[in-house]
C-alpha cells in the first residue's frame, strides 16, 4: 500500500474508531448512526488547493433535513471562498492550519436538548476550541446561505485553535470573528 493510501486509510480508521467509541461528541453518547461525506486526506496541506477534491461535510444522521440542507449549502460556499481568496485561507494559516483540511475533518451534530435551552439561546452553532465536533442549533436551519458559510468558517477556526471572549479575556468576540470572516472571505 502506498504511503498516501495508508495515510488516508489510517486517518479514516481513526475517525471511525472515535465515532464507534462515542468519544467524538465530547462525552455525550452519540446514539444513532452517522454518514461520512468524504474521506480525510491528511496530505492536503502539502498540495495546491486546486489539486484536491473539494471536501464535503461529515454529518450525523441525527441532523434534520433542513439543517443538513443549510449545512451543505453553507459548507460548499465556505469551501469555494477558501479556494478563491488567499485572505480567507490566511485566517487558518495564521493558526498554523489549512482551512480545507480543517473543514474536511470537521464533524457536525445536532445540539442536544440541554444545549438548545442554554447555549443555543445566543448561538447558531458551537465548537470546543481545538475539537473537530461542531454542534448545530435548530435555528441554524433558518440562517441565510452566506450566514451559514460564515458560521462554518467561524466554527472551523475554533477547530483550528482560535478561542474567543469571554473564555479568552484577550480574544475576539463572536461578532468580531464573524466580521473578520465576512471581510476575509467575501461573505
Amino acid at each position: 500500500m502506498a504511503h498516501q493510501e495508508w495515510t488516508e486509510t489510517a486517518a479514516s480508521m481513526v475517525v471511525v474508531l472515535a465515532i464507534s467509541a462515542g468519544i467524538v461528541a465530547a462525552g455525550e453518547p452519540m446514539g444513532g448512526t452517522a454518514t461520512v461525506g468524504a474521506s480525510i486526506d491528511r496530505t492536503a496541506s502539502s498540495r495546491p488547493h486546486s489539486a484536491n477534491p473539494a471536501p464535503s461535510p461529515w454529518m450525523s444522521s441525527r441532523l434534520c433535513g433542513a439543517i443538513r440542507e443549510r449545512l451543505s449549502t453553507g459548507f460548499n460556499l465556505a469551501v469555494a471562498q477558501l479556494e478563491r481568496r488567499i485572505e480567507c485561507r490566511n485566517l487558518f494559516t495564521r493558526l498554523g492550519s489549512d482551512g480545507l483540511e480543517i473543514l474536511s475533518t470537521s464533524l457536525y451534530y445536532p445540539a442536544g436538548v440541554r444545549h438548545e435551552s442554554q447555549t443555543c439561546l445566543n448561538a447558531d452553532a458551537f465548537t470546543v476550541v481545538g475539537g473537530a465536533p461542531t454542534w448545530l442549533c435548530r435555528r441554524f436551519a433558518q440562517v441565510s446561505d452566506r450566514r451559514a458559510a460564515v458560521l462554518v468558517i467561524h466554527e472551523a477556526l475554533h477547530h483550528a485553535g482560535l478561542d474567543e471572549w469571554p473564555h479568552d479575556p484577550g480574544g475576539p468576540s463572536s461578532q468580531a470573528i464573524n466580521a473578520m470572516v465576512q471581510r476575509a472571505c467575501g461573505l
